[in-house]
């Protein structure tokens, strides 16, 4: 699993939405498979965490209210619950994926 959040990044220092390293995804699910390793990358968006704790209510409620359609911060429990689904045996057939879990923050843009 490769997981990245627009401040921090673990495994790759880049935005997953960015080509290159979408491309990288790819190149991974590609050589990865011939192997039966599936390799997809969950992103998160604005997820009430400790990296987020330090921005007020006020902030958080006018960033949301303009850039995510759900109108909210999301929990890291959703993002947990999206990781362990791709990583079930019955969705083996799926690699190459980059799933958002962002409240539709990339589609809003």
């Amino acid at each position: 699993f490769f997981f990245s959040s627009r401040r921090r990044h673990t495994r790759f220092k880049c935005d997953w939405s960015s080509d290159v390293c979408s491309s990288d995804l790819k190149s991974f699910a590609v050589e990865l498979g011939r192997h039966g390793v599936t390799v997809n990358a969950v992103c998160p968006g604005p997820i009430d965490t400790g990296m987020t704790a330090s921005v007020t209510q006020d902030r958080r409620e006018k960033y949301t209210r303009i850039k995510v359609p759900l109108r909210r911060y999301g929990m890291p429990e959703e993002v947990a619950h999206m990781t362990v689904s791709i990583a079930l045996p019955a969705m083996r057939y799926m690699t190459g994926s980059v799933v958002l879990v962002d409240g539709g923050l990339v589609a809003n843009h």
